[in-house]
């Protein structure tokens, strides 16, 4: 089992939480006026080829059917 720290805080009229998913740490800022929240998959993944871009476009666009 993988585990999973989230912090969140408030400061400067925004609340925001950092996920700490070793070895990866993202920064979210929290929109509690948003339906949805998105998190770019290159802040998870880091920079993707332009075949990895095609495939995650067509599994996506599949998911929407």
């Amino acid at each position: 089992m993988q585990s999973t720290n989230i912090i969140g805080y408030h400061k400067d009229g925004f609340y925001g939480c950092t996920l700490m998913i070793k070895p990866v740490t993202l920064a979210m800022k929290i929109d509690t006026g948003s339906p949805i929240t998105l998190i770019s998959v290159e802040k998870i993944s880091g920079v993707l080829t332009d075949e990895q871009i095609k495939a995650l476009k067509a599994f996506l666009n599949e998911k929407k059917s």
